[in-house]
């Protein structure tokens, strides 16, 4: 509400004025929910399932990553970032030399710098990302505070902040250039400590989405966490140098930040990440936008997808570049490993024998990521994997679900069918409550709206799992 500020004012008006401010907000808030309501309607859910919303525009904006505290509290990464200091090359195509060169975020730095004329310093300082903290206090299935735990990560080099977990009070924060750990010393609700427990991701601008994701703690008691293919370059605390300036990656660490590795290399975009029951761990890796597919990626110690950053640059960038590209050769078969030797295709024996093949595919841009172990589904949604298929807008945009099987030393995906529609989800979480909560990011669309929802879905029986409305 506007405030207005005068000494003469009397104590009567001021008090009118909030009284209506309070029922506007009430009369929105009630009309914001019926249309939420209506979109719930549409949800495509399994039989014997329940839709419902959890918190609304206001509450919480442009929600990304989604994890539960220790508390019980729903932690969510909002990103502002996007195209405001978050940028992607296919729209600086003026930068495209610099970023291929760029082995650092002192080159990144330097890139920015160079092009001022362009964009300016504010359009990278201007807007931050944050943390928020969601909480049901009276317990009846609706966020009822909504609290900003951390902000102002709005360095030129900053964000998206896309990743967030918490263990013993600290929480852990993905941000480009960083892995943060965040306290509330003072227990006020608020981080009053931060700190940078290892810095050196994203030394390339590279496409927008390819960042620092997917925390989750291993079975060693470690935190595992993953990167897109804006590289990274940094020495750790021990002295031990990490290089990897075109690829997407999977890192370990100990909980203080320490040992920091890399566990498995060159994959292209890899999101979310999640350990089964057996302590195997999987993630959904991106494509091209060239031809090939998504992929579903067993992930040993030490494995390798085959994935470099010049595979894009050929794929995408080959007139810019003055390189030859498959339309010289009048050829339908792109000029490029990545697509000649089939390093995409899951389960496929014509491969580069250094490269661990992907054990499935789906169509769309896997984001969320999650793996239920528990029964609170059902016995007919034990051990199944959920990876969300984000499309902005389209109608296409869905949860998957499937099991794996073992295949030889490795795993096949099986069982793959279409869980859920009706939201433009891009991150899934299972509660303390056994329901599976989904962030919604800003309604729809790839651009920041200052909008988004959580929703929860909720098996109500047993029952079947045809598709109904």
């Amino acid at each position: 509400m506007r405030r207005f500020i005068h000494k003469y004012f009397c104590l009567s008006f001021a008090c009118l004025l909030a009284n209506n401010g309070a029922a506007n907000t009430k009369v929105e808030a009630s009309l914001y929910d019926k249309e939420q309501a209506r979109k719930i309607d549409s949800f495509q859910v399994p039989k014997d399932f329940k839709g419902s919303l959890y918190s609304r525009q206001g509450q919480v904006n442009n929600p990304m990553a989604i994890c539960f505290d220790s508390k019980g509290r729903l932690l969510v990464t909002e990103i502002h970032r996007w195209r405001h200091g978050v940028d992607d090359i296919r729209h600086r195509p003026y930068m495209l030399m610099d970023d291929i060169k760029s082995e650092s975020n002192e080159d990144r730095l330097k890139m920015y710098q160079k092009h001022y004329d362009k964009h300016p310093e504010s359009h990278y300082t201007a807007v931050s990302d944050r943390i928020v903290v969601l909480n049901d206090d009276d317990q009846d299935g609706r966020a009822d505070t909504s609290k900003v735990y951390a902000d102002g990560f709005n360095d030129i080099l900053d964000g998206p902040g896309l990743g967030v977990i918490e263990r013993d009070d600290k929480i852990y924060y993905t941000s480009i250039p960083h892995l943060w750990m965040l306290e509330d010393e003072d227990k006020d609700g608020i981080s009053d400590k931060r700190r940078s427990l290892q810095d050196g991701f994203g030394i390339r601008m590279s496409y927008s989405g390819h960042d620092m994701h997917g925390l989750v703690w291993g079975p060693d008691g470690k935190l595992y966490w993953s990167i897109g293919d804006r590289g990274y370059s940094f020495t750790t605390k021990e002295g031990v140098k990490i290089h990897g300036p075109n690829e997407g990656a999977v890192f370990r660490c100990d909980p203080d930040g320490s040992n920091v590795e890399v566990f498995y290399h060159r994959l292209r975009n890899p999101q979310e990440l999640q350990f089964d029951q057996y302590g195997n761990l999987f993630t959904a890796d991106n494509d091209s936008d060239k031809g090939d597919m998504e992929r579903i990626n067993y992930l040993i110690e030490g494995g390798d997808s085959g994935w470099h950053a010049g595979h894009q640059n050929l794929l995408a960038f080959a007139n810019k570049l003055g390189f030859r590209s498959h339309e010289y050769a009048d050829s339908s078969t792109m000029l490029n490993s990545w697509m000649v030797e089939k390093m995409w295709v899951a389960n496929e024996d014509a491969q580069p024998a250094f490269i661990l093949p992907a054990i499935g595919q789906v169509e769309g841009g896997p984001s969320g990521f999650l793996y239920n172990p528990s029964k609170s589904f059902g016995e007919e949604y034990n051990n199944k994997f959920f990876v969300n298929i984000f499309r902005g807008n389209s109608p296409k945009t869905n949860i998957s679900m499937f099991n794996v099987k073992e295949a030889g030393a490795g795993f096949k995906m099986t069982n793959f069918e279409v869980f859920f529609t009706g939201a433009n989800v891009v991150d899934m979480e299972f509660g303390p409550d056994g329901k599976m909560y989904l962030s919604e990011y800003n309604n729809g669309g790839y651009v920041n709206k200052d909008q988004g929802n959580i929703f929860t879905l909720e098996k109500l029986n047993s029952g079947s799992k045809d598709l109904v409305k």
